[in-house]
């Protein structure tokens, strides 16, 4: 079972120094989330592992490795690890394969035979330490600038809150979109709920550039070989299309999540102005016959400048999401 690791108040500051060392209101959060550590006795050392999941589309990798590379990661290492599928174009393995990464380590997975999607994505991370979480992208996502602030900015909040036991990531997009209802229904979780916070909590996990956290990643994955080594229909969820899905791993977590009371954090700005977006690029999901998906309503727009999430309002209540929002 993963255990947190110890954070001293040294490095409580450090990374308070990092996020917004001239912020007075900071200096306020810092103090909550040493008290925070105190009466647990608990503490974090954090490490991230991204992992980009590519097969032929060449100038979407480029296009979000770009946007990787100009992010800003605080002075942290990140490793990243690039899963190229079987049947990759030879343009698309040349350019993994030249490609230099500044931030941290750099790992490349060539898959020897054709796998599908929902092991593509599921077998791209596994946490090597209950310290390692895992921020997962495909190759059609774009990111901000400054995603990684938010990633260190929300988990900070989360560790000095009641909340984090209860939820197994952070979303970087926020979706306009409710992908669990028949028909799809257009969210502007903005406008509809009942939040004056910068985050709010749902049980679907994103797809669409999200960090997946440790101990639940690995408490799914397990969850997931049971479902298909042994009964493949056994759990439906209430009211939801999921239950038909038949080509996604967002399936299992959603039967997963519902089923331990468990939530990914999404981040609620006017818009849907997000942390990552997704262009829509033909795939598995995604195709060139006919107008299913609209880019009107999945490409947001993405943050080019600092956002602070550190206020008293910014982390809503578990129960009032639990209240206002369903799947």
């Amino acid at each position: 079972m993963c255990m947190a690791g110890r954070l001293d108040h040294q490095r409580a500051t450090r990374l308070a120094q990092q996020l917004h060392a001239h912020s007075v209101q900071y200096a306020h959060k810092l103090a909550t989330t040493r008290r925070a550590i105190e009466h647990n006795n608990t503490s974090h050392s954090q490490s991230t592992e991204t992992a980009i999941i590519t097969f032929n589309r060449l100038s979407a990798l480029q296009r979000l490795v770009k946007s990787l590379m100009q992010a800003n990661y605080l002075g942290d290492s990140v490793s990243l690890t690039i899963n190229i599928e079987a049947g990759s174009p030879k343009e698309v393995v040349d350019y993994v394969q030249t490609l230099k990464w500044p931030f941290g380590s750099l790992r490349r997975r060539h898959r020897a035979s054709p796998s599908g999607l929902v092991p593509a994505v599921v077998e791209s991370w596994f946490p090597s330490s209950c310290q390692e979480y895992g921020l997962l992208l495909e190759d059609d996502i774009e990111v901000s600038p400054f995603f990684y602030v938010w990633l260190k900015q929300a988990i900070v909040e989360l560790r000095a809150s009641d909340k984090f036991n209860r939820t197994f990531g952070i979303s970087l997009y926020t979706p306009r979109v409710t992908e669990t209802t028949n028909p799809y229904q257009r969210f502007y979780p903005d406008i509809q709920l009942r939040t004056r916070s910068n985050a709010y909590f749902y049980q679907v996990p994103c797809s669409w550039g999200a960090l997946q956290f440790p101990k639940h990643w690995v408490s799914f994955t397990e969850y997931m070989r049971h479902r298909l080594s042994y009964n493949s229909s056994f759990m439906n969820v209430p009211m939801s299309r999921t239950n038909g899905w038949t080509n996604s791993w967002k399936k299992f977590y959603i039967e997963f999540a519902w089923s331990h009371g468990l939530f990914m954090l999404y981040p609620n700005f006017p818009n849907q102005t997000s942390f990552s977006t997704n262009h829509l690029e033909q795939g598995v999901h995604i195709s060139d016959k006919g107008l299913k998906h609209l880019p009107s309503d999945y490409t947001v727009p993405l943050h080019m400048k600092v956002v602070s999430v550190l206020s008293s309002t910014w982390l809503p209540s578990l129960q009032g999401e639990l209240e206002n929002f369903q799947l």
